[in-house]
């Protein structure tokens, strides 16, 4: 007998991730979760167990939501210390 293939939405897969539906089409799209393109995304059961115990394996490439931070001088930096740097460098 031939089982039937379980396919699930972006939204359900986040619900089940914890993740939101943007952050697993991410994965989708760097190719870290497989997919079907049928009349919109669906991910089969088996794509998703894939995805989870390659996740599990190598926990630190599989998390997308980590947020790059910028370096400390680029988020201090105002207008009078970049006009000062300028002048030192000889920009005008």
């Amino acid at each position: 007998m031939k089982r039937i293939m379980q396919l699930l939405k972006v939204k359900d897969v986040a619900e089940r991730l914890c993740h939101s539906e943007q952050t697993v089409r991410n994965l989708i799209a760097r190719g870290l979760l497989t997919c079907y393109r049928c009349p919109g995304v669906r991910i089969s059961e088996e794509q998703l167990a894939a995805y989870l115990s390659k996740a599990e394996k190598c926990p630190n490439t599989a998390r997308s939501d980590q947020r790059r931070k910028s370096p400390q001088s680029i988020r201090h930096l105002n207008a009078d210390r970049l006009r000062e740097a300028w002048k030192e460098q000889g920009v005008d």
